[in-house]
């Protein structure tokens, strides 16, 4: 015959069930906080978030690193800045170091490099058309690899496989972990005298 479970023999599967429960809510909330706080923080201060898809601006920024860009004035930029550029002919936008910088009335002009190479760009230097611009102001290690892999599998077509696998894993293991509604669990044999 079984002894009856007492102490932390009977209270263990409920604790453990409610501290899962518990670290699922926190990450729900912590989630539900960085984007109800981050969002208006983008708008406001008109930040723009850039992953590094190459490894050009090592060390740095390493591919899969996240970039918080910020719009400033043109006229605010000095050498030593990283800033986002289309190439002359088009091309997606880079970000690159200013190694010079010339005004001449409106007009500024810069020459740019990847720190990853020690020489400037080849397309020489490069009239900046705005008022405005965006020059780094953070690296957020591999927060970028989420961008990525987004781009990567909705252009291969897996995004719908791979995103409803995970929520099915995810359900999976609330659903483990959460206690079943409208029951009420046996905490064991009742033992009465």
């Amino acid at each position: 015959m079984d002894a009856p479970r007492t102490g932390f023999d009977a209270a263990a599967p409920k604790s453990r069930r409610t501290v899962g429960a518990t670290l699922l809510e926190v990450a729900i909330g912590c989630l539900a906080i960085a984007v109800v706080l981050v969002a208006p923080l983008v708008r406001v201060e008109h930040l723009q978030l850039r992953s590094v898809s190459t490894g050009v601006m090592r060390p740095l920024a390493q591919r899969g690193d996240l970039l918080v860009t910020q719009q400033t004035s043109t006229r605010s930029l000095r050498v030593g800045q990283i800033v986002a550029l289309s190439p002359p002919g088009g091309g997606a936008t880079v970000m690159h170091r200013i190694v010079t910088l010339k005004r001449t009335g409106r007009l500024t002009t810069i020459t740019t490099r990847a720190d990853g190479s020690r020489v400037a760009d080849p397309w020489g230097p490069i009239a900046v058309p705005s008022s405005t611009t965006y020059r780094l102001v953070r690296v957020v290690p591999k927060l970028g690899f989420i961008p990525i892999w987004a781009h990567h599998s909705a252009a291969s077509g897996r995004n719908v496989l791979i995103v409803g696998t995970g929520l099915l894993f995810i359900a999976i293991a609330a659903a483990a972990i959460l206690p079943p509604r409208g029951r009420r669990r046996r905490r064991g044999p009742s033992w009465s005298s």
